[in-house]
């Protein structure tokens, strides 16, 4: 190659380099174009995934610049408070002025430990004030943006609507505390808030409580009358009542059943508690209005006092309803405050009660057996089975005691099923050649309403070989004066499968005649106070009772003769049957057994 053609060779290769570089260079641009549009597209969708994920949580949007003093609030923050865009003032203070005064203050210093401490988050619970008036539960939440130094520049966050998940939340902790059936508060409200007066009352003597332990009749008195059904109303009433009386501060609260506990935090006097009981006994006292009748209940009331310095909450509402036991026991129309000697008394009912339900299992119920005797003959016409307990640390236990305890309607079935069993046992047991022509046991109205507990029956005297028409079912007056028309369908029914019945305890209560006229009954057992009568007016009505008996052909049996001027009397009067101590003691069936039929004291 000649030198002449070197400058040109130079240059051309010159050119292909440029060349070269400017389509790479418009290779990378091209790239990093794509690269681009990629990017801002990534970042787009991304933003319209935030838009959307934000916009479906439903949290609004604030911004607080620090250096200019401005606040941006979104449409959805406002919309939470009910503002329109431009209603709130963008400044700081309009949103805490929509703070309750109760949570400002713990926000502002959330917010301030916030800035303190670099590396903590911000979130925090507290209550807005909604345009029209109502509060609104939030949660905010925030990060703090800061300069080189550590200087916060700007605060900015979410905000949650947290009112439906609150309510939700307090309500669960009110159905917790309360009691479904009155919304009156329940024990475990009703221990903490003993419990926190009792702390304040150690520390300090002056700072006073008491509690009254009120309780109805309401389920003894329902178990054989026509408003059983009505109790549940009776019961909220009778909260309500509680609450009239009562201040504000007080926790009346449901203890169980039909017993409450009042709770006064910072009482003054006993007297000033004398005159409180007063007025709840005399409201309480007041006729309930269910359906077709006005009803009484029964009411007591027990008070324990801060003063003997208790340990506990338990211990003091014991103390409380240990009062309340003695003022039924002892029938007390008045308040009765708690004494060293009432606590014993109740722990034996309360450990009564508690062993019952074992009682029945393990069989410890048993039955005596009291003749019925035919005066004419001295024959033993029939035995009544009464039901004992054979508690083993309390001894025998009378049936007045223990179907008092048995409060649950199922634990009186099983109890009186047993008994039912015990009786049937105890006259199959008898020898053929001196057996009475029946046996009697003592039931209530109410458990004869019960289809399964009257299948029982005829089971029970299948079981042991016996007939519908050796059992003779007693019934009290009083139970029979509240069970309504009913009474005659239930009576019928079990008539017509050969059981008997007896009316017992005749002269108590104003039993309707027409019971008498009904065909229902085999015989009445006279009251003792009319079997022994000691006054003339007690005579009268005797005498008028036997005159209509023998009228209708009913038996009449003298109940609780004790001497032999008593038996006289009622047999110069024209009675014919008795039962009693003058006779024969309720005996075991090994005893009774020796019984003959004429008993010495029989002339």
């Amino acid at each position: 190659m000649s030198d002449e053609s070197q400058p040109f060779t130079s240059w051309q290769n010159l050119y292909e380099e440029e060349v070269s570089k400017r389509l790479l260079l418009e290779a990378t641009l091209a790239e990093k174009e794509k690269s681009l549009e990629r990017t801002l597209h990534k970042l787009k969708v991304e933003e319209q995934r935030y838009a959307l994920a934000f916009q479906g949580s439903q949290d609004g949007l604030w911004d607080w610049d620090l250096k200019t003093g401005t606040l941006f609030l979104s449409q959805r923050w406002l919309a939470m408070l009910g503002f329109e865009p431009g209603e709130l003032p963008a400044t700081l203070e309009g949103w805490i002025d929509r703070v309750y005064e109760r949570d400002r203050r713990d926000l502002e210093a959330a917010i301030e430990t916030h800035f303190k401490e670099p590396q903590s988050t911000f979130s925090h619970e507290y209550r807005l004030r909604h345009k029209e008036g109502h509060s609104v539960w939030v949660l905010t939440r925030g990060v703090c943006l800061r300069d080189d130094t550590g200087e916060p520049l700007r605060f900015a966050g979410t905000q949650t609507d947290l009112t439906q998940q609150k309510t939700v939340q307090q309500q669960a902790l009110y159905e917790t505390l309360h009691d479904p059936l009155t919304g009156l508060a329940n024990r475990t409200l009703l221990l903490e808030r003993v419990g926190q007066a009792l702390l304040r009352h150690q520390k300090d003597t002056k700072n006073s409580f008491a509690l009254l332990f009120v309780g109805l009749e309401l389920f003894k008195s329902a178990v054989d009358t026509s408003y059983v059904d009505q109790t549940d109303w009776i019961l909220q009433e009778a909260g309500k009542r509680l609450l009239e009386i009562c201040r504000h501060e007080d926790t009346v609260a449901r203890w169980g059943g039909d017993h409450f506990v009042i709770f006064l935090d910072g009482y003054q006097d006993e007297e000033g508690l004398k005159i409180l009981s007063e007025r709840l006994l005399e409201k309480l006292s007041m006729p309930f209005v269910v359906p077709s009748q006005e009803v009484v209940i029964p009411v007591h009331i027990g008070i324990a006092v801060s003063t003997r310095s208790y340990e506990n909450a338990d211990d003091a509402i014991w103390d409380a309803e240990s009062a309340y036991f003695y003022a039924e026991k002892n029938a007390s129309s008045a308040p009765v405050l708690f004494e060293d000697h009432m606590r014993k008394k109740a722990k034996s009912f309360f450990q009564l009660h508690a062993n019952l339900r074992q009682a029945i299992e393990q069989e410890e119920i048993f039955v005596v057996l009291q003749p019925i005797i035919d005066l004419q003959d001295g024959r033993m016409m029939g035995i009544e089975a009464l039901a004992r307990w054979h508690h083993p640390r309390f001894g025998i236990v009378l049936p007045d005691t223990f179907f008092q305890l048995a409060e649950d309607e199922s634990l009186k079935l099983s109890l009186e099923n047993l008994i039912l069993h015990k009786a049937c046992y105890a006259y199959q047991s008898w020898p053929q050649e001196t057996k009475p022509s029946f046996f009697s046991i003592n039931l209530s109205y109410k458990t004869l309403e019960d289809n399964d507990f009257a299948n029982n029956i005829f089971e029970a005297l299948k079981e042991h070989n016996l007939s519908p028409q050796q059992l003779k079912i007693e019934l009290s007056e009083i139970s029979l004066d509240t069970a309504g028309d009913s009474i005659h369908w239930v009576l019928k029914r079990l008539m017509k499968k050969g059981l008997g019945f007896i009316i017992d305890d005749f002269g108590q209560a104003g039993t309707s005649l027409t019971l008498l006229h009904s065909g229902f009954f085999e015989y009445v057992k006279m009251t003792r106070s009319l079997s022994a009568p000691t006054q003339t007016k007690d005579l009268i009505m005797a005498k008028s009772i036997m005159t209509l008996c023998q009228s209708l052909s009913l038996g009449l049996i003298a109940k609780g003769i004790e001497t032999g001027q008593e038996q006289d009397l009622f047999q110069k009067n024209g009675g014919r049957f008795a039962q009693g101590y003058h006779f024969a003691r309720p005996v075991t069936l090994d005893e009774a057994r020796e019984l003959s039929y004429t008993p010495p004291m029989v002339p």
